[in-house]
């Protein structure tokens, strides 16, 4: 049988190159999990920054009446019953943001499609530095090429839960989050806005649609 000069056989020497070979790519594959398992760690811690910041702007903003304005369907109607399926997908769902108004024809212009009153920002920021009061976006550019299978139907469009679905523009961030903002209604609720409505605030990765982070509190708009 051949030999090497320090008297392996041939088999045996291939053998070891095969386990170091082998070694090798058990390594680079740890290195590159461990490398994984960092940047999901960030990019969560990151998500959860988001998820706070916008809790405590969700707190200032409801004493304001801005966003009480922006969800007539929310705080106004009590029977859902002759709602249509659209009608109660908007109930369901909270929007923080103008972008987030659906429009629809009214003649000769476009009135909000569930009576929504818009954000009046008029000498509170400087004319066209809205966008430092704003922390989502609803209609960012590419949105239905951009957003994840999750809230697509099979023929391409996006789903109805989309519409609400907005992209995070507050303080900058490393990754891409897009915002859902669901409302759970508590029985026995008498009065919406002093006794608050249960909030579920959920934060998702905007290019996987992976979950990253959610709270749910009670917000309330009249104190």
């Amino acid at each position: 049988m051949l030999e090497n000069e320090e008297g392996l056989t041939l088999a045996e020497v291939l053998v070891s190159v095969v386990i170091l070979g082998t070694t090798f790519m058990l390594l680079a594959s740890m290195l590159i999990r461990n490398q994984q398992l960092i940047e999901l760690n960030e990019k969560k811690k990151e998500a959860q920054y988001v998820r706070d910041e916008l809790k405590e702007w969700m707190g200032y903003r409801g004493q304001t009446q801005d966003l009480a304005g922006l969800n007539p369907y929310v705080f106004s109607i009590r029977d859902e019953r002759h709602l249509t399926d659209q009608q109660k997908s908007r109930r369901a769902y909270l929007i923080l943001d103008n972008s987030g108004i659906q429009m629809k024809d009214d003649g000769s212009k476009q009135i909000p499609l569930y009576g929504e009153e818009k954000i009046d920002y008029t000498g509170r920021v400087e004319a066209g530095k809205e966008n430092i009061e704003r922390k989502v976006d609803y209609h960012y550019s590419e949105k239905e090429a951009e957003l994840p299978d999750r809230w697509k139907n099979s023929d391409g469009s996006i789903k109805e839960e989309a519409h609400y679905l907005g992209k995070y523009i507050g303080n900058q961030t490393n990754h891409f989050f897009v915002v859902l903002c669901k409302v759970n209604y508590k029985e026995g609720t008498k009065d919406l806005r002093k006794d608050g409505i249960e909030l579920n605030l959920e934060i998702y990765d905007g290019k996987t649609g992976a979950f990253m982070t959610d709270t749910v509190f009670n917000w309330v708009v009249d104190y």
